[in-house]
Formats: structure tokens, C-alpha cells, sequence
């Protein structure tokens, strides 16, 4: 089976993603979501290596957000220190970028000129770690992301993008080996430092 099937099976059993993912269609404007992060990987690890790893947390991009979200019956909204929205409640927290905010800052001031698919390259290559570059297209049904893709088949996590892990590491004060270490072991993955030695 293809990583999309996977995740479709695992989609099928969860209603919190299936409400998380009602939300984000909600506060789009017609246009496309994907959901990234977590939310995607995480599924597909726990059934294809019958790993027990657990999300809580469901990310989207969308391609035009609502200028005004909505208040949502169940939920508090707030905005996440990168300007997104976020919905929250006891059980789970669902975050929501605007896709040009979702980019790399140095492609800000040509965002204007970027094609929808340059801008989801250049988000995946904002993420701090292999894992991360995937995501699910809502409307093809189809995960997509090489790298995030590749790390899932060849369980490991590595560095992607090394100022990205150095900021979080910073942010949570924690040296960037351990955070791979840890990132990897919530999968039941490898941890690689080859990138962490000779820098990318």
C-alpha cells in the first residue's frame, strides 16, 4: 500500500481529525488546505510499524484564510506566536497558517511571484527535521513530501533545515542531538547526526 492508504485507514478511526479537519475548512476561503506535521506522520507510523505514538496536535495550511474566523461551540480562540489562529479545548489544539505566512521569511518579499507549489517547497524546507517536509493534500487525498516520505520509509530523522533546529533548540534550551534523539525515539526511529557533523 501507498502512504496515502495509511493514513486513510487511520483517518477513517479518528474523530478528532476529522473535526480538526471540519475546522479548517470552515476558516478557508474555497481554496486549499493541506494538513501538515504531526497530524500526517504520526498515523501513518502507528499503523505500518505498529508503533504507539499519539497526536494531539493538527496543523493546516491554507492556501486564502478567513479574515474573520469563526467562534467554534467546545473550543477557545487564540493566535499562535507566529500570527496563526489556533482552537483549543482540554483534548486537542488545531493550528491554522495562512500560506504565505507558512514560507521562509527570506521568500516574503517575493511571495507575490511564488506559484502555490513554491511556497509549499519552501515551507517544507523551512522545518527543522526530514519528518516534517510531508503533508496531505485535503482535496487529492494524497500525502506528498519526498523527504518526509523517505524518513517514514527508512525510520530516521534528520536534520532538514540546521538554522530552523538551532532556533528551537535555543527556544527550548536543549542541544540539537538530543532533540533528534528525542523526535526519533517518540517514532520508534533512528536518530541521524551525519548532517549535525558536517552541516548541510
Amino acid at each position: 500500500m501507498e502512504l496515502t492508504d495509511y493514513f486513510k485507514i487511520a483517518q477513517r478511526n479518528n474523530s478528532s481529525l476529522n473535526q480538526a479537519i471540519t475546522m479548517a475548512k470552515l476558516n478557508s476561503r474555497g481554496d486549499k488546505i493541506w494538513l501538515v506535521g504531526g497530524a500526517v506522520y504520526r498515523p501513518i507510523v502507528k499503523i505500518l510499524y505498529s508503533y504507539p505514538t499519539i497526536n494531539y496536535d493538527y496543523d493546516f495550511i491554507l492556501e486564502r484564510i478567513q479574515t474573520k474566523p469563526p467562534s467554534l461551540i467546545g473550543f477557545k480562540l487564540t493566535r499562535t506566536r507566529f500570527g496563526g489562529l489556533r482552537y483549543f479545548n482540554h483534548t486537542c489544539q488545531i493550528d491554522l497558517y495562512a500560506l504565505d505566512d507558512a514560507i521562509e521569511p527570506e521568500s516574503y518579499p517575493y511571495r507575490v511571484l511564488m506559484s502555490r507549489e513554491e511556497k509549499l517547497n519552501s515551507y517544507f524546507q523551512r522545518v527543522p527535521f526530514t519528518i516534517q517536509a510531508m503533508g496531505y493534500d485535503l482535496d487529492e487525498e494524497k500525502v506528498f513530501g519526498d523527504k518526509g516520505i523517505e524518513a517514514i520509509l527508512n525510520q530516521e530523522v534528520k536534520i532538514n533545515n540546521l538554522a530552523e533546529c538551532s532556533r528551537l533548540s535555543t527556544r527550548h534550551n536543549i542541544p540539537i542531538n538530543i532533540l533528534i534523539e528525542k523526535k526519533a525515539r517518540s517514532l520508534g526511529f533512528h536518530p541521524r547526526y551525519l548532517d549535525l557533523i558536517q552541516g548541510i
